[in-house]
């Protein structure tokens, strides 16, 4: 399984995990927001690739989604409850998608290969499969 929030703190404190210092802010100002036992699923978006990461964390009422700027952090929580979910295999069957709407109009959409590494994409199979079971 892809990286929960616990093992997210811990590659920041081993700094595994590129800019680490503006991870280990985003994580302090998690803990400061959210109860850690009321996350459902913690998802890093393109953590272990060269693209723009997106970290998104589901509770039982909503999301919240969080980004790494320049200049500043900034963490979004929507209440809202999924309406439609789309999960699809491709007939190559290396990797996994899965589509979500929102009853407040929220889409989100997550690739195993995209949103991960070349050494990460089965983990994030798993991971998008167990986002799938909790939605």
């Amino acid at each position: 399984m892809a990286m929960n929030f616990e093992q997210y703190k811990k590659s920041i404190l081993m700094q595994k995990i590129g800019d680490h210092k503006s991870h280990e802010r985003l994580a302090k100002e998690i803990e400061s927001l959210y109860k850690v036992e009321d996350i459902k699923l913690f998802y890093a978006k393109n953590l272990f690739n060269n693209k723009e990461v997106e970290i998104y964390i589901f509770f039982e009422n909503g999301f919240a989604h969080c980004t790494l700027e320049e200049d500043r952090d900034v963490i979004t929580h929507y209440h809202c409850k999924p309406l439609t979910k789309h999960f699809i295999i491709p007939n190559d069957n290396n990797h996994v998608r899965l589509n979500v709407s929102y009853d407040n109009g929220e889409q989100l959409s997550f690739d195993s290969l995209e949103d991960s590494g070349d050494n990460w994409y089965q983990e994030y199979i798993d991971h998008i499969r167990e986002l799938y079971k909790i939605l």
